[in-house]
């Protein structure tokens, strides 16, 4: 899926971070012809290639409490800020023999800024030694082996004091597809015929 105006991708870092840039206004909506549809929302997907695989993205807003109400016609306004991340976050568990477990700890690798109408937020793919960010070992998987990050973050929305949204920042990992198996064969190799006793064989 191609970059949309909607939702925007770059990596920065030499390929260690993904950026993601979402514009509200672009593709705020509600469900075409879904009886079922309960609010407003925000909600789209990007592919991008990295490291041989692929990264699908998705970034996707929605209002608390939502609802086909008025006031969510438009998009949200969201308290604008900075650079935010989870300060801590577990990056990895070893269970010990007497039955203890030591966790340890360190720097998010997500985090989100705002303006009123844009939300970006940034995933930190590599570490400083350029191997897989610890904590994206920690994501969970698909049946079909494809790897899931996912974050979720609250943030207020201007001028509504009992009204938030919920961002959820999504990325699949799609591993490179390997090439087929070259068949090797001794006799393919030194004999262009084929082996002594085919038919195939041409001197």
């Amino acid at each position: 899926m191609p970059t949309t105006n909607a939702l925007d991708y770059r990596f920065e870092s030499d390929g260690k971070q993904l950026v993601l840039q979402a514009s509200l206004d672009s593709r705020w909506r509600r469900k075409e012809n879904d009886a079922k549809a309960k609010t407003y929302f925000f909600s789209e997907a990007v592919s991008a290639e990295w490291r041989g695989g692929q990264i699908r993205g998705r970034v996707a807003v929605f209002p608390r409490p939502g609802g086909l109400t008025d006031k969510w016609v438009e998009p949200p306004r969201l308290l604008g800020h900075g650079p935010r991340r989870k300060r801590t976050s577990l990056i990895r568990s070893i269970s010990k023999s007497d039955g203890t477990t030591l966790r340890h700890l360190g720097a998010d690798c997500c985090s989100v800024a705002i303006t009123s109408d844009r939300v970006m937020i940034a995933v930190d793919l590599l570490g400083d030694d350029s191997e897989l960010h610890p904590r994206l070992r920690f994501v969970r998987r698909h049946k079909n082996g494809d790897c899931v990050f996912e974050r979720f973050f609250t943030e207020k929305v201007v001028g509504r004091a009992f009204s938030e949204c919920q961002i959820q920042a999504k990325l699949v990992f799609h591993a490179p597809v390997k090439p087929p198996r070259t068949q090797w064969s001794f006799w393919n190799e030194f004999l262009p015929g084929g082996r002594p006793e085919s038919n195939r064989r041409k001197f």
